[in-house]
């Protein structure tokens, strides 16, 4: 995923009440074990060999917690998978290995595993499970409001703008149509956050209790632009 640690695009539900996908009512992130994020869209790339010529694609991808543990007050979840893999695509592009860690129900983080583990040999590491919890991975946080800016500090003090950190750009009605499993018996509301760099953006839209609903990438030299929205969701928790 592009700028990992300045400004990971993530997949994260915000607390509000639940949709009928049978979660936990406050849960921030639909993390048991099995729960899965099908997109759908359309990728760009420039061809190989440094030509002007771009390649397209119109792909599925799908995100999916292969494990998940509760320790306390901090929850991870093992993800495969994110549109953010989809960067600077190739045709053998594989899903990438992320830790995403809940502290008290209120930061979220989002950490990269090891991309060479095949996906048997996944597994959630042993012992303390703080020691996954660095600063510079926090890509959320609750409350959160429109026009808010939050990330890592390495951007603070040294800008007068919002580069290299989230900005929450629109606060509104959720309209999840067109997204299979994912139905809500009162209204509900969609974040929009977007996160700028010098060379890329990204833009990312949340409902609550359901996560990542639209991911876009754009590079502003080589290109590579990436829109995926996400077409299905499964939960095991579903009723």
């Amino acid at each position: 995923m592009p700028s990992t640690k300045i400004c990971a695009a993530l997949f994260f539900a915000l607390i509000g009440g639940a949709p009928r996908a049978g979660l936990a009512q406050g849960d921030i992130f639909p993390a048991q074990k099995g729960t899965r994020w099908t997109y759908e869209g359309e990728v760009s790339w420039q061809a190989p060999g440094g030509g002007i010529h771009i390649e397209k694609a119109q792909l599925q991808w799908q995100m999916e917690v292969v494990d998940s543990i509760e320790r306390g007050p901090l929850k991870v979840a093992l993800i495969s998978g994110h549109p953010g893999d989809l960067a600077f695509y190739d045709e053998n592009r594989k899903r990438g290995c992320y830790f995403l860690l809940v502290a008290d129900n209120r930061y979220v983080y989002l950490r990269r595993c090891d991309p060479m583990l095949s996906r048997e040999k996944l597994s959630l590491p042993d012992g303390g499970l703080e020691g996954l919890i660095h600063e510079e991975d926090l890509i959320f946080k609750l409350p959160l409001h429109q026009g808010e800016v939050f990330g890592p500090e390495q951007g603070r003090g040294q800008r007068d703008d919002t580069f290299y950190e989230w900005s929450v750009e629109e606060v509104r009605p959720a309209a999840p149509r067109g997204i299979a499993g994912v139905s809500f018996d009162k209204p509900q509301t969609e974040y929009v956050v977007i996160c700028r760099t010098m060379p890329d953006h990204q833009i990312a839209t949340y409902i609550p209790g359901v996560g990542l609903t639209h991911y876009v990438y754009s590079h502003h030299g080589t290109a590579s632009d990436v829109d995926m929205k996400l077409v299905k969701f499964d939960s095991p928790g579903a009723q």
